[in-house]
């Protein structure tokens, strides 16, 4: 699990991907499946955000490192 810095967002990873939750309403606003060439066992292991909040980084099980916007504004 991440929380941003700004307190804006909650997140959590698993084998099935990473879910970004907003808070403090606790609101499910996105789902983050696997990539497509990613193995389906490749667990998410860490998640951390960029300073601003904008970027989430995803690192996988097997090495893999994923960077999502979370948020564009």
């Amino acid at each position: 699990m991440a929380s941003s810095p700004d307190g804006r967002w909650l997140t959590a990873g698993s084998a099935d991907g990473v879910t970004i939750w907003s808070m403090p309403e606790a609101e499910v606003v996105a789902t983050l499946d696997h990539i497509a060439d990613i193995e389906e066992t490749d667990w998410v292991t860490d998640l951390a955000f960029s300073p601003d909040s904008r970027l989430l980084g995803v690192g996988r099980w097997t090495g893999v490192l994923e960077l999502w916007e979370v948020d564009p504004s």
